[in-house]
């Protein structure tokens, strides 16, 4: 991985068809973004909780996606779905990697 993104978000009661039809829609969007080497999805059924890794060229690709993403209103269709509402997404941004085993 050249630079880790991590998202973590719990999905409201009720929402998770909702929510995942979101992802399946805006994912295959993200993974072409200029700038994203790989994502992959992954969901703790037994909590209702997404985590997404991601891996970016550099954390200025990754921002400049966040900004089209903002002005694309994504953020604003996650507001009801996720506990916390789009605030409520754990966004874990790490730099460079410096070591691989």
């Amino acid at each position: 991985m050249q630079n880790l993104v991590v998202a973590i978000f719990r999905i409201k009661a009720g929402k998770m068809r909702e929510a995942t039809d979101l992802l399946m829609q805006i994912l295959p969007e993200t993974r072409a973004y200029e700038g994203c080497i790989s994502l992959q999805l992954f969901l703790d059924e037994e909590t209702d909780t997404y985590t997404l890794i991601e891996d970016w060229k550099s954390l200025a690709d990754y921002n400049k996606y966040v900004e089209w993403r903002m002005e694309t209103g994504v953020f604003d269709m996650f507001d009801p779905l996720i506990e916390g509402g789009a605030e409520g997404i754990d966004i874990q941004r790490h730099g460079e990697s410096i070591a691989s085993y």
